[in-house]
């Protein structure tokens, strides 16, 4: 996805607080190695995610990439994680909460496996590779329904199920990675 339809995707459903936000209820939070040692942790805020899509760390205004691609450079992609209807319901319905706490580590982990297999385009002397970092920086939100079904402007249903989702990818290329 590109950093123009990144950033129209947040503005869109997390500023505006539609499905995504829950209206105000869901926060996305940042997680990954590359969050990590940029320092960025808690909710994820437009500004910073604005200045991340365009290659910048937040917090230093430092440029994090080797070279810039321009507006068709790809930052991230957008995945979903969710869990089996009989879980949802479960949890949501049958109210045992120790599944909220089991799916925030199943969602922690699904997050390691991508990032374990993360990797970035190295392009020199001709040659386009991939080249395996083992880190990315991620935005996820977790929920507990479905978007709501719509008739005529009216709210039929929403559907219990659990998911989490937001963009991920090698947004940023550290120069000592790259190496």
């Amino acid at each position: 996805m590109s950093a123009k339809a990144a950033l129209e995707y947040f503005r869109e459903h997390m500023d505006l607080g539609d499905y995504l936000a829950e209206d105000g209820q869901a926060e996305m939070v940042w997680t990954g190695k590359d969050a990590e040692r940029l320092r960025l942790q808690g909710a994820c805020r437009q500004a910073d995610f604005e200045l991340m899509c365009q290659g910048e760390d937040p917090r230093t205004g430092m440029r994090l990439m080797l070279r810039d691609c321009g507006s068709q450079r790809r930052v991230c992609f957008f995945a979903q994680v969710s869990a089996p209807k009989d879980v949802s319901i479960t949890c949501l319905v049958g109210g045992d909460r120790r599944i909220a706490t089991w799916w925030k580590e199943a969602v922690a982990e699904t997050v390691r496996e991508i990032e374990a297999v993360a990797a970035t385009r190295v392009r020199k002397g001709g040659a386009c590779e991939d080249r395996v970092t083992g880190s990315m920086v991620a935005a996820i939100v977790t929920h507990e329904a479905s978007r709501a079904l719509r008739a005529c402007g009216i709210v039929l249903v929403r559907d219990l199920m659990r998911h989490a989702h937001g963009p991920a990818g090698r947004i940023i290329s550290f120069p000592f990675l790259l190496r």
